[in-house]
């Protein structure tokens, strides 16, 4: 939905229903991370393209559900 990438959320179970077993793989995998970010680019609604973020902006996006 935003590109390729690593996302972190800031709730458990946001993140949790994206681990779900899949047909190739029997389990899924939840990596519980402490994050610190830098300036964001934060998104309103999806945005497929979001690996080209405006000019000046790091690389990070904080989309706002």
């Amino acid at each position: 939905m935003f590109g390729k990438g690593v996302y972190f959320a800031d709730m458990f179970s946001k993140s949790a229903n994206y681990c779900y077993p899949t047909p190739t793989a029997a389990d899924g995998v939840l990596l519980l991370c402490e994050v610190a970010l830098g300036e964001m680019a934060e998104l309103l609604t999806a945005k497929y393209d979001a690996d080209k973020l405006p000019e000046g902006k790091l690389r990070y996006v904080n989309p706002i559900s």
